[in-house]
């Protein structure tokens, strides 16, 4: 039987040549631009200008994934309480199909 692996390497090629243009190069191009400054130099200055511009951003961020975490997390509770001990068929059966 003959060694199929170079025709199975042509029918992959442009499939990974799509992925390789249009993913893997942005994300190097993205990561090399993060790390550079406009003169070309390697530097952080673009992640100190993004932290001044959004920490308020970031930390309202914060606040509302905690708060609906905790929130979530105190629904679920009090639903799983009743379920195991409601005394109402009607609520017990909504909720379980909720």
């Amino acid at each position: 039987m003959p060694d199929r692996r170079p025709l199975s390497l042509l029918l992959v090629a442009p499939a990974l040549a799509v992925v390789l243009a249009l993913f893997v190069y942005p994300l190097g191009y993205s990561l090399v631009s993060a790390f550079t400054a406009r003169d070309g130099q390697p530097s952080l200055d673009n992640f100190v200008k993004t932290f001044d511009l959004y920490t308020t951003d970031i930390v309202f961020t914060l606040v509302i994934v905690a708060v609906s975490t905790a929130l979530t997390g105190l629904f679920a509770a009090a639903i799983g309480g009743y379920l195991v001990l409601g005394a109402h068929p009607a609520a017990v059966t909504l909720l379980k199909w909720l």
